[in-house]
């Protein structure tokens, strides 16, 4: 189960974006002069260079960097057009550069390598690596990540919590009406998008 809202071979990179967030100094996008993204060659033949989508945006390494680097963790809902076009989203892309290492193609398809390295404006560099996205058999999510990730696109779907606590009784239920009931919850009608 992918823990991050793109591409698969996205997810190492937010894993190591992540990490360098979780750092004392944190990430502070004003002090960000470049940043290199080095994956494995087979990852590159899936990038989508300028998005003009929200689906095409899930699978561009330089803008899902730029809207993480920008604007936090992303989430199911974090790649609209509007966030896309902010000029500080779009600087911070234009900064991103993308480079296929061999030494990286040596381990994949075993693990789904990556290395981002942010230059700094004070000439210092930070740097993470993982090899492996969260959510990867190596690298599992728990059952409460799980848990966090279905409440939050069960409410985006049906606006509220409660098909998210009903799916959660009746999973640690057991009975030979188990799916009919499950199917009746899920059923629900979708709540209205904002236009």
């Amino acid at each position: 189960m992918k823990w991050h809202p793109v591409c698969a071979h996205l997810g190492p990179m937010l894993d190591c974006i992540e990490a360098l967030r979780d750092t004392p100094k944190g990430i502070d996008p004003d002090r960000i002069a470049a940043v290199t993204i080095e994956v494995y060659s087979t990852a590159l033949q899936y990038d989508s260079p300028d998005p003009r989508t929200d689906l095409a945006a899930r699978f561009s390494f330089r803008h899902a960097a730029a809207l993480s680097l920008c604007l936090g963790p992303l989430h199911h809902d974090g790649f609209s057009p509007d966030r896309l076009r902010r000029p500080e989203v779009q600087a911070m892309a234009a900064r991103v550069r993308l480079v296929a290492d061999p030494r990286l193609d040596a381990l994949y398809p075993e693990n789904r390598p990556a290395r981002v390295t942010l230059d700094l404006t004070d000439g210092s560099q930070v740097q993470a690596e993982v090899m492996a996205p969260k959510g990867d058999s190596s690298r599992p999510l728990s059952r409460s990540e799980v848990r966090t990730k279905a409440a939050a696109l069960m409410r985006a779907a049906w606006g509220g919590d409660e098909p998210f606590h009903q799916t959660c009784r009746l999973l640690d239920e057991t009975g030979p009406d188990l799916a009919q009931q499950l199917g009746r919850v899920l059923r629900q009608g979708f709540a209205p998008q904002p236009g």
